[in-house]
This record gives C-alpha cells, sequence and structure tokens, in this order.
C-alpha cells in the first residue's frame, strides 16, 4: 500500500494527479478456513531483518506501523484519528493483499465496490492486479493488520524505504524506484495496466538508477 496524509498533500502531487477512475469489476473474499500462523508457514519466504531497524515507524500524526515477526500478519497500522489515512488507487502485480480491521472501521474501494469495512467483514482479499484505496476518517480510532501471498519481505522493505525519514519522499523519482521494488503499480487515468506498469518500470526500474536514485534499506542492508 501507499500511505498518504491530508496534512502533506502537496507531498504527493504527482502522484495524485495520476489516479485515474476508470474502475474494474471487484470482489471481497473471506478464507474459508481461519488464518494461522501454522497456514501461512509454507508459504513464507522472509528474510532476518537487520535489529537495528525499529518494530514500529511513524506514519503521521497519532499513526503508527508495527512490523509483526512470527505472526501471519506482516504489519499492524494504529490510526489514532488525529490525521486521516489515505491510501491513494494503485494495485499489486506480484502479491494478493489481505487485511483484518480490529478496531474501527475504513472506507474500501476495491474495483467498483465501495463500502465501509469493519471487524465484522473479518479478512478481506484483495486479489492481485485489483486497483484498490483504502481512507479513515477524522477522529476515529483504527486499527487494522496486513499480509500478502506470497508472504515474503517485499512489504516491509516497500514501507521501511518509503517512510525511512518519517515521512514519504518529495521526489517522484525516488517514490517510483520504492515502487518498482515494492510491487506497487499506481492507478493511471484509463485504467491500462501495462502503461501502469510501464511508468514505474522506465521511472522508477531504469531512469531512477541511472541518476543515483537507490533504495535506503535493500535486502543486503536489511539482513546485515
Amino acid at each position: 500500500m501507499l500511505f498518504e496524509y491530508r496534512h502533506a498533500e502537496h507531498i504527493h502531487g504527482n502522484i495524485r494527479k495520476t489516479a485515474g477512475y476508470l474502475l474494474c469489476i471487484a470482489s471481497y473474499n473471506k478464507p474459508s478456513t481461519p488464518v494461522t500462523p501454522s497456514a501461512l508457514v509454507s508459504n513464507t519466504s522472509r528474510i532476518t531483518m537487520n535489529t537495528n531497524n525499529p518494530d514500529i515507524i511513524k506514519m503521521g500524526e497519532g499513526m503508527t506501523m508495527e512490523f509483526l515477526r512470527s505472526q501471519p500478519y506482516l504489519t499492524r497500522i494504529s490510526i489514532s484519528g488525529a490525521e486521516c489515512l489515505i491510501v491513494p488507487r494503485h494495485w499489486h502485480e506480484r502479491h494478493e493483499e489481505y487485511f483484518h480491521i480490529f478496531r474501527g472501521r475504513l472506507w474500501v474501494t476495491i474495483g467498483n465496490t465501495h463500502r465501509w469495512c469493519g471487524p465484522e467483514d473479518g479478512e478481506v482479499k484483495i486479489p492481485k492486479g485489483m486497483v484498490y484505496s483504502l481512507e479513515s476518517m477524522l477522529g476515529e480510532e483504527v486499527v487494522f493488520e496486513e499480509r500478502t501471498d506470497p508472504m515474503d519481505d517485499e512489504k516491509e522493505m516497500f514501507f521501511r524505504n518509503l517512510l525511512v525519514n518519517g515521512k514519504i519522499p518529495s521526489n517522484l523519482l525516488e517514490v517510483m524506484h520504492i515502487f518498482y521494488y515494492g510491487d506497487t503499480r499506481p492507478a493511471l487515468p484509463g485504467g491500462f495496466a501495462s502503461l501502469e506498469k510501464g511508468f514505474v518500470t522506465v521511472i522508477g526500474g531504469y531512469i531512477a538508477p541511472l541518476i543515483g536514485v537507490k533504495r535506503k534499506i535493500n535486502p543486503s542492508s536489511a539482513s546485515s
């Protein structure tokens, strides 16, 4: 997910301008059996993260992300309500994403389906390739957890790089470089997946490295 906050909307002006409104077919899917740690062990390929990396990072005013260990979920996002959490429209090519709200509610859009989700909805599945967005409400406390399938370290490194200084980088090239390695594609006007993938690949995968843009945290530095 790409997180964005109302107090810093100017930071992501270039990204938000690309957000399209052509919506795709959506579906909410709940697992037929409860999700347990043992059920996920065989689907993990996680590296050992450097213990110097904090388990909890700040995402905004009254907003944190905790990286979980030996649990069925990868991250726990806690929102006090002092700011709104906005997850702009985007999709993932290689990962399916799941989230479970334990407190509060989120306004969720998956494809052309829009609805409030809360604890009563259990685990919500976002299929890979599906455009989605999330938003919390000002003044409302929310706690939710996320995981991916496959269960690897891409999500953790994505957020550690995106929020390495406690805020999202203002440099579009740096953001697209993080997107490229983090399996994140912004939803562009027109809804053409090949264009969205090419946009991130060309800018984040080729142009950014040519001018010296690098991730602050990568697999080798994370495990050293």
